[in-house]
């Protein structure tokens, strides 16, 4: 397989699991070392802080979330992969919800010799204009 392949299949795992509301599952596609860099918070460090964001992002109620590779990049067991998400939000006035969308750059690492992508860093950006939906 080459690295866009990897990429995706890891994309349609870690969608998968997303939709199932699997925080443990998500966070084990991340490296153990892990962060994430998002406005929407302070920044994540490690599979807890990860697990424990993914609860916070289910018990939110987002939903139906994609996720689109615009870019993607890999050298021995570093790749890079830049991406366009998006999500709904529900309101928290119980009115339409919004459709949340942005990007996210992310550094990924493999054990050497497999195809076993992890996120070791994701830096996410959202768009200034969440689009109503509903």
């Amino acid at each position: 397989m080459d690295f866009n392949t990897d990429v995706a299949d890891w994309i349609d795992r870690y969608l998968g699991r997303y939709a199932e509301r699997d925080a443990n599952g998500c966070a084990e596609m991340y490296h153990p070392n892990a962060r994430i860099d998002s406005p929407s918070g302070p920044p994540l460090q490690g599979r807890q802080e990860i697990r424990d964001a993914h609860v916070a992002w289910f018990d939110e109620g987002e939903e139906n979330k994609s996720m689109e590779i615009l870019s993607a990049g890999m050298e021995q067991n570093l790749g890079y992969v830049l991406v366009r998400f998006a999500a709904d939000l529900p309101r928290p006035n119980g009115g339409p919800g919004l459709r949340a969308t942005g990007t996210s750059l992310n550094v990924m690492v493999r054990k050497a010799g497999t195809t076993d992508w992890q996120i070791l860093l994701s830096s996410m950006t959202e768009d200034p204009d969440d689009t109503p939906r509903g």
